[in-house]
């Protein structure tokens, strides 16, 4: 929960994901319970963000 109340919220979108979540563009991040988990793309193109919602929303799935 710290570490992700310590980045700062700036330019980024509040996302139903977890417990709470930000997408900052090319980057989500989430918490969910004791986990903490950050997606990075290096190479945006129109479907990045869309395509990083599809891996959290599994990611977030597996995790207990």
């Amino acid at each position: 929960k710290r570490l992700f109340e310590s980045e700062p919220a700036g330019n980024s979108k509040a996302i139903p994901l977890g417990d709470a979540a930000r997408s900052y563009g090319a980057v989500f991040t989430f918490r969910k319970g004791v986990y903490f988990v950050r997606l990075v793309v290096y190479q945006e193109t129109p479907q990045t963000s869309d395509a990083l919602a599809v891996l959290a929303r599994a990611i977030e799935g597996r995790l207990p």
